[in-house]
């Protein structure tokens, strides 16, 4: 901060080279109040949300690979997940990005 005096001349409020006493400045200003506790507390109160959005993101956005149920193949007495019985009941679809075939997620063959 600076102040003009007669001559037009910046002159500094505080010589440069003082440190500021921060004790006499808090003393000045005043403790952690009433104010400054009901804005803590709304900070909290919003940080709180926040966190738990955050740690749910690894669980809500993974991708695991899946396919629909095939209840006829544990009637056959195949495994649920048997290669042969899956490549009779879902059909295979490519990965565009990969070039990968894998069975399909969400569609099945329609058995009569």
């Amino acid at each position: 901060m600076t102040r003009e005096d007669e001559a037009g001349e910046h002159t500094p409020l505080l010589p440069q080279n003082k440190m500021v006493d921060y004790d006499a400045a808090l003393g000045y200003i005043g403790s952690f109040g009433t104010y400054q506790k009901m804005k803590f507390v709304i900070l909290l109160l919003c940080c709180i949300p926040v966190g738990i959005h955050m740690l749910a993101m690894p669980f809500l956005g993974a991708q695991v690979a899946h396919h629909c149920a095939v209840p006829e193949l544990a009637q056959a007495g195949m495994a649920l997940n048997d290669p042969c019985g899956l490549n009779y009941s879902l059909p295979w679809v490519t990965n565009k990005d990969t070039n990968i075939q894998s069975p399909s997620e969400c569609k099945r063959y329609k058995i009569n």
